[in-house]
């Protein structure tokens, strides 16, 4: 699974963010942030895999080569 925390610039947690998780042997998988900034991917086979985080008025952010393992949380936070 993959898990994470998005924030501003200044700190604060951002809801509302699409988070888009594609690679690996699945099809692209989208989740929203929640009101603490907060989101979960489960369900992902190991694997390296692309996530990107839109939010509207802010720039976009992609991280590459994500490392999924078996029976592990990857923990990916970004700040938009």
């Amino acid at each position: 699974s993959m898990a994470g925390t998005v924030r501003d610039a200044q700190g604060g947690v951002l809801p509302g963010v699409t988070v888009t998780v594609s690679g690996g042997t699945v099809a692209p998988r989208v989740v929203v942030t929640t009101e603490q900034g907060a989101y979960s991917v489960t369900g992902l086979p190991p694997g390296s895999y692309s996530v990107d985080f839109e939010l509207a008025g802010f720039g976009n952010q992609r991280r590459e080569d994500v490392a999924v393992q078996v029976n592990r949380t990857t923990r990916v936070d970004v700040e938009l």
